[in-house]
């Protein structure tokens, strides 16, 4: 059916008695909803920079060893590493 043709149709409806115009209304809503839902696209979410720092090392052990980096290897507890 056309917009046209339904307009009338639902008029003719609601003129005999066989429907309310809040129910035409509704079902009116209704299809532009849907046409509506249709036509959504979803968009991608804004990427954001994650920005790293090294607040957490501050006052740590390995936070002075790195701060130093002249040292080749270093330990940390049982664990040596290699600075490379």
């Amino acid at each position: 059916m056309v917009k046209h043709d339904r307009a009338e149709f639902d008029k003719k409806l609601v003129q005999a008695g066989l429907t309310t115009q809040a129910k035409v209304d509704a079902s009116r809503r209704q299809m532009k909803r849907r046409l509506k839902e249709d036509k959504k696209k979803n968009r991608p979410r804004k990427q954001r920079d994650i920005k790293i720092t090294n607040h957490h090392l501050i006052g740590t052990k390995l936070g002075e060893i790195l701060a130093k980096g002249s040292q080749e290897q270093f330990s940390l507890g049982a664990v040596k590493f290699d600075k490379n």
